[in-house]
């Protein structure tokens, strides 16, 4: 009994092990929007297919409402400019807009 209590712990210990061996290491996401200039039903879909045709690429959301396509990419594989290149590539005059929910911090005057 004593050894098989002593087998069934090494057995589980070896199982862990393995486990976090395997494990899939951690995608690199980052997200960049774009702003473009012109953008109707028929350019939603053209974008948002071309532009999932790029590795790395994860999602890209085109937006006809504010003219907006945001793209969730791992920065490793493509670079944002590269991105913009793309969308440029298709017809389309583009500018990269800072997510301003995401990244502003309202400025203390007593800071300085």
């Amino acid at each position: 009994m004593k050894s098989f209590k002593l087998l069934l712990i090494v057995l589980i210990l070896i199982l862990i092990s393995t486990n976090n061996s395997f494990s899939q290491p951690a995608k690199t996401e980052k997200k960049s929007i774009f702003k473009l200039l012109k953008i109707d039903s028929s350019d939603k879909l053209k974008i948002e297919n071309e532009l999932t045709k790029n590795k790395g690429v994860f999602i890209v959301t085109a937006s006809t409402d504010d003219k907006r396509v945001t793209i969730v990419y791992d920065p490793t594989k493509i670079t944002e400019e590269d991105l913009k290149k793309n969308i440029e590539k298709m017809g389309y005059k583009s500018e990269i807009v800072v997510d301003r929910q995401v990244y502003s911090k309202p400025i203390d005057p007593n800071s300085r």
